[in-house]
């Protein structure tokens, strides 16, 4: 049969991705952090595709992203527009480029080897990677950015210049790293492929086409995109310092090992790379010199992140495939196994262990909660109505961050906004004032690599420690791990406290609060004792004979106070009980 192998990858990739769309429709939790921020700047493009956000000019258009280049963004606005604003549509369009990229591996590969049979184990290897079987289910750049370094590739490999600009041109709009990955290759095909005097010639014509299509963003954004690509080449939390480190050279190999290429796969990448090494086939040196170039680049880069390899992910799997022409049957039964596994965990029958996934990195199986940050959109939109709010967010996880929230407003409620706590500095933390509400858990406000996580802390504590009696509760959340979020708002009348005195009984009418509230008792051998009441305790009743005075930790303005003769206030926090000479 002619095209069998590429058949047989149609069939592979074909149940890769039915069986994620299967995931993606049964997955309830809401993007976070990066895939979250990337859908919201989609909705951004949409909205102002469809007339709804308008521009002060057009160079607005491309301000929109300062840090990532705009591309995928504008192609998600454009997607958004059509299909609606719902996170998972554009999880269905990461799925839809991973397939994509999928066969452009394929043909790359095909062009490199010569072989359909290796491009198809180049292909479907990368396909059952583990990292590009959970990243092709989120809206991300990462993937986006290798199917288009394969096509760029591809076209270098066809000798068609103009392509092969036109597409790593693309791939810098992606990401503005994706020129690395460019550099190896064409130096390869220059001095040894080409041989070709006119080829400055035919050059100039593609890089000012690439110039002036990559460059607007870059000019535009050049303040911004430099201050924040600054953080680039620093270690982020536990990141190795030492760039000479043992820790920090075997850093993206102990990557690929744990999460990228693991288990079964990664033992056949490591026996395939023998027989490489042994047979020595001459098409095969520019992926290992593509291999090493990268690995030393980005070991020399401080900043670490495993989704900064996976453009390099094809130029192994086409190792893998290497010794698919050496070893006849465990590569199809590697193949199948991984195929097997992958569908049943897309259908929620997870399958955990090291055999083919690292189960400390990959989701399995979809996850249903009842827990979604829209129902916080929902009652906000409800208390604002049309007015514009801003809601300061004490939180960045999985369960509640600025990113996520973006997410649910940015459909139909652009009239609120969402302000994350500054990184870690000095400065005042404590005036809320600008802000109408705020979101803080009561444990959790997120793992220890955020740069504003300190300053997260300290406002947490701040705001649940009862020194702060100006916020409200105005409404409490359950979160799935157990945690509680507290929404706050500055409405200090509601936290009113009423006290009643009448002779030996105290009562207390309160609403429920971020702090406990303290009292002092003091009795007539002059003993004092403090008591407290709980957040969540609305009334109190107690018996306070023998008791000559009580003092309260809560602000005076706040106290609403009905006493009967036998007691008197100092209109601060005392109260003090009258003997029989003091009202005669």
């Amino acid at each position: 049969m002619r095209h069998k192998w590429i058949i047989f990858l149609c069939l592979i990739v074909g149940l890769i991705t039915f069986s994620n769309l299967f995931w993606i429709s049964q997955n309830t939790i809401t993007p976070y952090y990066d895939t979250a921020g990337h859908t919201n700047l989609s909705y951004i493009y949409a909205n102002i595709l469809k007339g709804e956000l308008p521009l002060g000019s057009p160079a607005d258009f491309l301000k929109v992203s300062t840090y990532y280049p705009p591309l995928m963004f504008i192609l998600g606005g454009i997607w958004t527009t059509i299909f609606g604003f719902y996170y998972q549509n554009l999880q269905v369009l990461a799925l839809i480029i991973s397939l994509l990229t999928s066969f452009g591996v394929y043909l790359y590969s095909k062009n490199l080897t010569g072989s359909s049979k290796l491009a198809f184990y180049s292909a479907s290897f990368y396909t059952l990677l583990p990292v590009i079987w959970e990243q092709s289910r989120y809206f991300m750049l990462d993937i986006p950015l290798t199917g288009l370094l394969m096509i760029s590739l591809y076209f270098l490999q066809k000798k068609n210049i103009a392509l092969f600009f036109l597409f790593g041109s693309l791939a810098q709009l992606t990401k503005w790293y994706a020129g690395i990955y460019l550099i190896i290759p064409f130096l390869y095909y220059y001095y040894h492929e080409f041989r070709n005097k006119n080829l400055l010639k035919s050059l100039i014509v593609p890089i000012i086409f690439s110039l002036i299509v990559v460059l607007p963003w870059y000019l535009i954004n050049i303040k911004d995109f430099l201050l924040q690509a600054g953080q680039f080449y620093k270690p982020d939390y536990g990141d190795p310092l030492n760039i000479l480190s043992l820790a920090n050279l075997s850093f993206y190999s102990i990557t690929i090992a744990k999460y990228q290429i693991i288990s079964v796969f990664l033992l056949w990448l490591i026996l395939s790379t023998i027989l490489l090494i042994k047979f020595k086939p001459q098409s095969y040196k520019l992926v290992l010199f593509q291999i090493a170039f990268i690995y030393i680049i980005f070991t020399l880069i401080g900043n670490k992140n495993q989704r900064y390899l996976i453009p390099l992910l094809p130029f192994l799997t086409i190792i893998m495939a290497y010794g698919a022409s050496k070893i006849k049957i465990i590569p199809s039964l590697l193949l199948g196994l991984g195929v097997i596994i992958y569908t049943i965990n897309s259908f929620g029958f997870p399958i955990k262990g090291d055999f083919l996934l690292s189960s400390e990195n990959i989701q399995y199986a979809y996850k249903k909660t009842y827990w979604s940050q829209k129902t916080i959109i929902s009652d906000l939109a409800l208390m604002s109505g049309k007015d514009p709010k801003t809601t300061l967010v004490v939180a960045n996880n999985p369960e509640v961050s600025v990113a996520s929230l973006y997410i649910f407003s940015l459909e139909n409620n652009r009239n609120l906004f969402f302000k994350e706590v500054p990184f870690d500095k000095n400065e005042n933390l404590t005036d809320f004032s600008e802000f109408d509400y705020i979101l803080v858990p009561k444990e959790f406000v997120g793992p220890l690599d955020q740069p504003n996580l300190n300053n997260m802390n300290a406002i947490r504590l701040y705001l649940l420690s009862g020194k702060e009696r100006d916020l409200t509760i105005v409404k409490t959340y359950l979160l799935p791990s157990g945690d509680s979020l507290y929404l706050l708002k500055n409405d200090p009348y509601r936290n009113m406290l009423g006290i009643t005195l009448r002779g030996d009984n105290l009562t207390i009418i309160k609403p429920k609060l971020t702090a406990p509230i303290f009292i002092q008792f003091m009795d007539e051998n002059l003993n004092w004792k403090q008591e407290s009441i709980s957040e969540d305790q609305t009334e109190v009743s107690k018996n306070i004979s023998g008791i000559k005075r009580i003092r309260i930790d809560y602000p005076a303005n706040l106290l609403r106070i009905d006493l009967d003769g036998s007691w008197r206030y100092d209109n601060e926090r005392q109260f003090d009980r009258i003997n029989s000479e003091q009202k005669k």
